[in-house]
């Protein structure tokens, strides 16, 4: 790990998407952005322009002659070739490298840590949809290390940054990774969805993203202040089953005349039953044993 009195020069292998949101969030927090290395060069290039880094390149060899903390910033699939190939190359001791993945841990920069460097992963618990820098103050952030010290420093980076940091082991990020699926991407599966079904109704209709908006953005507030079972409403939890046997009738007639409603029928009838399982106490008026 870094000396403390040692001034961190940060570099990023990668300009991909999260890139464009945490350069310049790193500078904002105080860190100096020295070098960026793309295997595109104009990617590089691109980033390092917007945000007044003095070096760019297509070398990662460039980003570690000048820095000591580089963040790894690379497709998930990708992270483990690039640290073996930066692994070949010298002065990597004591050298800070952290990776940005949800679903891989810091074994996936095991080749790094054999030559004498720190490693962490650092998983924003944010959507990073386009190259256009997201607000990451209120989100969370995962913090995967071997060492307390620079677990200290990420939690003191992250809250620079506004994001509010948390440790998790090595074995259970996954999970994490998972739950942020469901939480964010699975949100987009159930618009699609939606969607579906909107371009089966004639009438003329605000766009879909606009109808639904305030009804999801409502459920989510609910969620968020009283909890996931007592935000919930609809007609399972009205006790309404005469409406979702009426559901399930129509998505049957129109799964019949439109393949793709298949996939709304059994999404629907899945979802159906997690809610069922998840109110089932309340359904059958049980209560839980003491």
């Amino acid at each position: 790990m870094i000396n403390k009195t040692e001034k961190y020069k940060t570099g990023f292998i990668g300009a991909g998407k999260i890139a464009h949101s945490l350069v310049p969030a790193v500078i904002k927090s105080g860190l100096k952005v020295v070098s960026i290395s793309s295997k595109k060069l104009h990617s590089a290039k691109q980033l390092a322009v917007k945000n007044k880094v003095p070096y760019f390149s297509n070398n990662a060899g460039d980003v570690l002659e000048r820095c000591n903390l580089i963040f790894i910033s690379v497709p998930d699939s990708c992270i483990e070739t690039v640290a073996k190939e930066i692994s070949r190359l010298p002065g990597l001791k004591g050298k800070l490298f952290v990776h940005l993945s949800g679903t891989k841990n810091i074994h996936a920069l095991a080749s790094l840590k054999k030559k004498g460097a720190d490693t962490a992963g650092f998983h924003l618990m944010q959507t990073f949809p386009e190259r256009k820098p997201v607000n990451m103050a209120g989100s969370y952030a995962s913090i995967e290390t071997e060492k307390r010290i620079t677990a200290q420093f990420l939690k003191s980076f992250a809250l620079k940054i506004g994001a509010i940091p948390f440790t998790v082991k090595s074995e259970e990020k996954i999970l994490l990774h998972i739950m942020c699926v469901f939480a964010s991407n699975f949100i987009n599966a159930d618009y699609y969805n939606a969607s579906l079904l909107y371009k089966k109704i004639k009438g003329k209709l605000p766009p879909i993203e606009k109808l639904l908006y305030p009804l999801s953005n409502e459920n989510l507030k609910n969620i968020h202040m009283k909890g996931i079972q007592k935000s919930l409403s609809g007609p399972i939890a009205r006790k309404d089953f005469d409406s979702v046997d009426n559901h399930l009738e129509k998505l049957t007639s129109l799964s019949k005349k439109d393949k793709s409603i298949e996939n709304v029928l059994e999404t629907y009838a899945i979802q159906t039953l997690n809610i069922l399982y998840m109110t089932r106490n309340r359904i059958d008026g049980s209560k839980k044993r003491k």
